[in-house]
């Protein structure tokens, strides 16, 4: 098993991005003096330095040290061009699977000025925590600590809405709140509108995700049904200052819609969460509360000019309608993401000098299943690219594999940012790096008996379409391909384990009297890798305090380099 000690509290230096997707892009860090003794042949070590690496940079000291500037001196806290005066007035709530170490982080940096911190977060999070030996990362008994789930709602969720609404409306004009707010925020606190019970929004929210409505299309209506979510918490926290930390595990740096925006600036309608309803055929099953209080929220909307039709998200400040919620008083801060984490990666493979380049997170399929089909034919793209002699057969071959690739989904725009790293490592002979982030989801068989999480699933998937590929194309077996599979929280369905790693010769073998692809079938990739060479392939991290998007690092090195 390859076990990571992830150094949590290690400093690293981070480049934001937008459209920054290689390595040959990015400045040589400033921190670098002298280049680093890299064993390029261990492609495995390598793809968890990088792993590492990116975690590092959004940890949670890194991310709160970032972002909070306190001057003790003069008890100014500082954030990006404004200031606020700290004297014992400082409150704190935070929300979410990933808190509790941003809890610690801010406690550090303020110290007695926190009058009171409440943190809600799911029970799993802080025993893994414990199990993983991180109670460093726990904030003192200045912070209450309230156990939750991952459920649509409950009861206890409720409760936890009214003591955070209680807390946020004692709140003076000279107070500050810090939110600290991560995913898995969304069930921790339920706070329906006043027309509507907890059973309503629970009925709701589950029929939403049976019938598999996207995310940001389900925040829609929660949104809409919510007193806290879509900047509810926020206003309801005026006069007082709001200064909200967000650590986001959905793609492309998106915040907004963590937790279901507790504290950011909502402009989705009434009738664009009627629009998500008929769109998936759901009015006809939604209690009838539900349906009747948007149709009145439609009403009233209209007739007070509040809010206009139109697509659920609008690309532009002046096509979007006036939000619901005053949120001037907030400050929202994306403290980390994986773009972020990404960034870092690509840092570091500049600084080992290896080519790398990010796929875009839009190109990745949903599907585990599909996912090893596109990583294994990236994979034999990116090794017929470094073994390529230029002879007609091979062109008509490397055609054909690049076509393989567009039907699986990739881009040609892709396509040819692998084509310029593989050539960088033609001359170069080192190794090239692509990176995945995804939030990859297994369509599970009724009655399955495995056990495995999605990134164990993905790195098994891809190994069997691997070992397809390895007897059919030369340039594979002329190439190491290795594929880090991980799950940036360190805890891969459930599992002690944060995922796997796969390559071309793993499927080959029979474990325990199965097939690889038996294993598959049945959704039990954990038992594959624990028992493939007494867990070789499981990569064990322990839980990070950590929630971003997963991440796949799939590196690709010619054997004669």
């Amino acid at each position: 098993m390859f076990n990571m000690n992830l150094r949590i509290f290690s400093k690293v230096a981070t480049w934001t991005f937008s459209s920054i997707r290689s390595a040959s892009s990015l400045p040589a860090p400033k921190h670098i003096t002298s280049k680093p003794q890299v064993e390029y042949r261990d492609l495995c070590g390598i793809a968890m330095n990088l792993y590492t690496s990116g975690i590092e940079a959004i940890s949670s000291q890194t991310m709160v040290e970032d972002a909070l500037k306190f001057n003790a001196e003069n008890q100014l806290l500082e954030i990006r061009s404004s200031s606020y005066h700290i004297n014992k007035n400082v409150h704190i709530i935070a929300v979410g699977k990933a808190v509790i170490g941003m809890c610690r982080s801010v406690e550090d940096i303020l110290g007695d000025h926190i009058v009171r911190g409440l943190a809600f977060v799911p029970e799993n999070s802080v025993k893994d925590l414990e199990a993983a030996g991180k109670k460093h990362l726990f904030p003192s008994s200045r912070f209450e600590l309230v156990l939750g789930s991952h459920a649509a709602g409950s009861e206890q969720s409720l409760e936890s809405a009214r003591r955070v609404l209680e807390i946020t409306q004692s709140l003076q004009a000279n107070d500050i709140l810090i939110t600290l707010i991560s995913g898995g925020g969304s069930a921790l606190l339920t706070m329906p509108k006043p027309s509507l019970t907890l059973e309503d929004k629970i009925k709701c929210i589950e029929l939403m995700k049976s019938h598999k409505v996207p995310y940001l299309d389900q925040n829609t209506v929660r949104k809409n049904l919510s007193m806290l979510k879509g900047g509810g918490l926020s206003a309801s926290a005026s006069p007082a200052k709001v200064i909200s930390l967000i650590l986001s595990n959905l793609p492309h740096n998106s915040y907004t819609e963590v937790a279901g925006g507790l504290t950011t600036s909502d402009s989705s309608t009434p009738q664009q969460a009627m629009e998500v309803l008929r769109k998936y055929k759901l009015v006809e099953q939604m209690p009838s509360a539900v349906v009747n209080f948007l149709e009145k929220e439609c009403h009233e909307s209209t007739t007070n000019n509040w809010c206009l039709n139109g697509p659920a998200f609008t690309d532009t400040w002046e096509e979007r309608p006036k939000s619901r919620y005053d949120t001037s008083n907030t400050i929202n801060i994306l403290a980390g993401s994986d773009e972020i984490a990404i960034a870092t990666i690509l840092n570091q493979c500049a600084k080992y000098e290896i080519p790398a380049h990010a796929i875009e997170p839009s190109r990745i399929s949903t599907s585990t299943l599909e996912s090893g089909k596109l990583f294994a034919c990236l994979a034999l793209y990116a090794a017929a690219l470094v073994t390529r002699n230029y002879n007609e057969e091979q062109d008509r071959r490397l055609i054909k594999i690049e076509l393989d690739c567009i039907r699986l989904g990739m881009p040609k725009t892709e396509l040819k940012s692998i084509a310029i790293i593989a050539n960088e490592a033609r001359s170069t002979k080192k190794p090239i790096c692509l990176i995945f982030t995804s939030e990859i989801v297994i369509d599970v068989k009724e009655g399955s008996p495995g056990r495995g999480g999605r990134c164990q699933e993905v790195a098994l998937a891809t190994a069997i379409n691997l070992q397809k590929k390895y007897s059919e194309h030369e340039s594979l077996r002329r190439c190491d391909v290795q594929l880090l599979s991980v799950d940036s929280d360190g805890i891969d369905g459930g599992n002690e384990v944060a995922g796997a790693i796969a390559n071309c010769t793993q499927a080959d073998q029979i474990v325990c009297g199965k097939t690889a692809q038996q294993y598959l079938d049945e959704h039990d990739s954990y038992t594959f890798y624990k028992n493939l060479e007494s867990g070789k392939y499981h990569v064990s991290t322990g839980a990070t305090g950590i929630d971003v998007q997963n991440f796949q690092l799939l590196l690709i090195r010619n054997n004669s380099w």
